[in-house]
């Protein structure tokens, strides 16, 4: 892998200033006032063969830096009311854990307490990244990496669109070749949601309850 491909996050444009959350990730966020753990999102990756740390970190802070909505706070305005404000890029750091020393029986059992923890550890909404990452060490040449989300970032559907990128980016950092989807325009979560809150304000400037998506 070349240095130029690992040495800093990529340069992204930031979009200033707070704006609203979305409707789904008001829900999020008033769910996390209570049950924090519950708002988790957490995919599982088994790879074969040797892992190229310097490549997964590279390839997850490209990602953290194109999609905005990963990097974002979610803090109260001077009106107590939520809002999300993005933060500058910065370098993913990824916990490893190497279960090699253990009993080969043993390791599943492992693996698995070690998902358990990750599904039960919350991601802090007011402290960006949205996303953290673990990398477990099964064998010499197996590992699982684990990627838990904050549910106000992500969901279903946008986990296989960041699934499609992990895999991509990875392999070309993994090839020493330049990052593919820098310079390519990403959708931002942020602009939906002004849009979405737009579209349903009333006359008054209030946001319709009758019409708020369930």
């Amino acid at each position: 892998m070349t240095a130029s491909a690992t040495s800093e996050a990529p340069p992204v444009p930031d979009q200033t200033g707070p704006a609203p959350l979305s409707f789904g990730q008001h829900r999020m966020w008033l769910l996390s006032q209570t049950n924090a753990a519950a708002t988790n999102l957490v995919m599982a990756v088994r790879l074969r063969g040797p892992l190229n740390l310097p490549a997964l970190r590279q390839t997850l802070t490209d990602v953290v830096a194109r999609h905005h909505v990963l990097r974002t706070a979610i803090t109260l305005s001077g009106h107590d009311e939520p809002v999300q404000l993005v933060r500058p890029a910065q370098r993913l750091v990824v916990r490893t854990v190497d279960l090699t020393a253990l009993p080969a029986a043993d390791r599943a059992g492992a693996t698995t307490a070690l998902l358990a923890q990750e599904v039960a550890r919350p991601i802090d909404a007011a402290r960006p990244p949205m996303l953290r990452a673990t990398a477990i060490a099964t064998a010499a040449r197996e590992h699982v990496v684990v990627i838990a989300l904050h549910h106000a970032a992500s969901d279903g559907w946008s986990l296989n669109v960041l699934a499609r990128e992990i895999s991509q980016l990875y392999a070309a950092f993994g090839r020493g070749e330049p990052a593919p989807l820098r310079g390519v325009p990403a959708t931002q979560y942020r602009d939906y949601a002004i849009d979405q809150r737009h579209r349903h304000r009333t006359p008054s400037g209030q946001t319709a309850a009758d019409e708020v998506p369930d």
